[in-house]
């Protein structure tokens, strides 16, 4: 499977988690919400950093950054851990066509602007080619 497309498979794990969808609805999005989404939303995009191509192994190191959006603060700490645990949950997995060895949280911040608060979360994929 082609590594641009592996936000599919982001995709596919924060939508199967029914604890998010209740709180976000159908509100996650890649790269960017349409003008006017109601809080709260997730948005993610991914970033290619490494890719191994040799005859001992494959694989890529893909940093996922995801954004969590709400006009409430505890809120918004519900749905990043929501969304941190259903990630890192992720281990030796085929999802969409991607075989993920693992996905682990590096660095998480908190934001406030004007009348929203946000959670954003960078995350290491591994994914097997």
């Amino acid at each position: 499977m082609n590594i641009l497309y592996f936000n599919t498979a982001i995709y596919s794990i924060l939508t199967d988690n029914e604890e998010i969808k209740k709180i976000v609805g159908n509100n996650i999005y890649p790269v960017v919400a349409p003008l006017n989404t109601k809080n709260p939303y997730i948005v993610f995009k991914r970033q290619i950093n490494t890719q191994n191509d040799n005859k001992d192994s494959r694989y890529s190191i893909v940093t996922i950054e995801l954004n969590v959006y709400s006009n409430d603060y505890q809120q918004s700490n519900k749905i990043a851990e929501l969304a941190k645990n259903t990630l890192e949950n992720v281990y030796n997995k085929e999802v969409e066509g991607f075989r993920i060895k693992y996905i682990i949280p590096t660095s998480i911040d908190e934001d406030y602007n004007e009348d929203y608060y946000s959670q954003t979360m960078y995350f290491d994929c591994k994914v097997l080619n």
